[in-house]
């Protein structure tokens, strides 16, 4: 992985997959877990057909000798993510968008969109879109993946099997140039600004101030920082968490026994 400035910089969606796929780019520890629900993913994937702008990323590069624990993304499993490993580059804000994309636009996604080539819509297939794309030449639907993944010949089949939507619809949709393309992962660019060289504690400053429209706890701050000594602390405290709840239903707040244990075991003492 090339050495990244601080700043702005841009990358295509492949190259940042193969970031993640080789563990150069990771999740810290303070990242909470992916929360989009799947109904949202249409939706991007729309705007990147539609040639929306869909933000920017937002990537840490931190000192040398403050690496910490890693979180995996959604799609990664225990054969392709080991928390042991410190990555060169972490994500710090665009987990949603990034998990989103994988899922409908990978070839190892889980997750089917289904886009319909007269309408040019997007959905996630229940279960009257799946009967319909049982019959794709009559009610036009089909699968986004296979659609991306189409060669000349099956190209070339779609226009004839749907030449009743007209040369110049198609050549827009599913020509060479047509806008379905936007949405192959090396054709889709990825704005992000690096931050170089920031001490975590600065990064977790930074992620809670980006993060003021959603709620984030201030244990869930503090016990990011504290994955820089602790390796494993989010993951085991979660753990913990949802092991109580299920036995008791029990529901307390951490922030202060966090906070305390921060103070004595850090010495940070701005939370």
């Amino acid at each position: 992985m090339a050495k990244l400035s601080n700043g702005m910089t841009e990358q295509s969606l492949s190259t940042i997959f193969a970031w993640i796929e080789s563990n150069e780019l990771a999740l810290p520890e303070l990242q909470r877990p992916s929360v989009w629900g799947s109904s949202k993913v249409p939706r991007l994937i729309s705007s990147v057909y539609l040639n929306y702008p869909f933000g920017i990323f937002l990537i840490w590069t931190p000192v040398e000798d403050d690496r910490i624990q890693c979180r995996p993304f959604r799609f990664q499993t225990s054969k392709t993510f080991d928390s042991t490993l410190s990555a060169d580059h972490y994500l710090i804000d665009g987990q949603q968008r990034l998990t989103s994309f994988f899922r409908a636009l990978h070839q190892d996604g889980d997750l089917n969109v289904a886009f319909n080539i007269r309408t040019e819509q997007f959905a996630l297939p229940d279960a009257k879109i799946r009967s319909m794309m049982a019959n794709p030449i009559e009610h036009c639907w089909y699968d986004l993946r296979c659609l991306l993944s189409r060669d000349i010949a099956s190209t070339a089949e779609l226009f004839k099997s749907h030449a009743d939507l007209g040369q110049e619809h198609l050549e827009q949709i599913i020509g060479k140039n047509g806008r379905l393309n936007r949405l192959n992962p090396e054709n889709i660019s990825i704005s992000f600004y690096n931050i170089n060289r920031r001490s975590y504690g600065e990064v977790a400053d930074i992620f809670e101030r980006i993060n003021l429209g959603t709620p984030v706890k201030t244990s869930q701050i503090v016990l990011g920082k504290l994955s820089a000594i602790y390796r494993g602390i989010v993951s085991d405290v979660e753990k913990y968490l949802e092991a109580t709840r299920r036995k008791n239903g029990s529901q307390f707040d951490l922030d202060l026994i966090i906070n305390a244990f921060s103070a004595v075991s850090t010495g940070y003492i701005d939370i």
